[in-house]
């Protein structure tokens, strides 16, 4: 049985953009970079399902982005695909609570942080 000497702690990072002064709507969209070798299915559908329950219709699958910067140091077992499950020994409730909870909370500082700013885009 594989297991860790010590407890390794989940990075995460979110960032709310509203776009009022384009946007008479104010519509927000979400982005969030974990520090895991992917996104997943899941615990995205998961943190949806919580930012429901405390912002209603205001975060949805429609504007809410969770990628993973592709690290092999992670954690493992948070996926729900047997293939990439097959080295952590199946599924890992404690990873998976641990990733669904840290991007849950950027979110939330992120919300309630919120100030103005600007995105640049170049070309060439």
């Amino acid at each position: 049985m594989l297991t860790w000497s010590k407890s390794l702690p989940v990075f995460t990072s979110g960032s709310v953009l509203g776009h009022s002064f384009s946007d008479p709507e104010g519509k927000r969209v979400v982005f969030v970079n974990i520090n895991a070798c992917m996104a997943s299915q899941i615990v995205t559908l998961k943190v949806i399902e919580r930012l429901k329950a405390r912002y209603g219709d205001l975060y949805t699958e429609k504007n809410v982005g969770i990628s993973g910067i592709h690290t092999h140091a992670g954690p493992g077992g948070y996926l729900q695909y047997v293939v990439y499950i097959v080295t952590s020994l199946g599924f890992v409730r404690q990873s998976f609570e641990a990733l669904v909870n840290g991007i849950e909370n950027s979110i939330i500082q992120a919300h309630e942080n919120l100030s103005p700013g600007s995105i640049f885009i170049n070309k060439g």
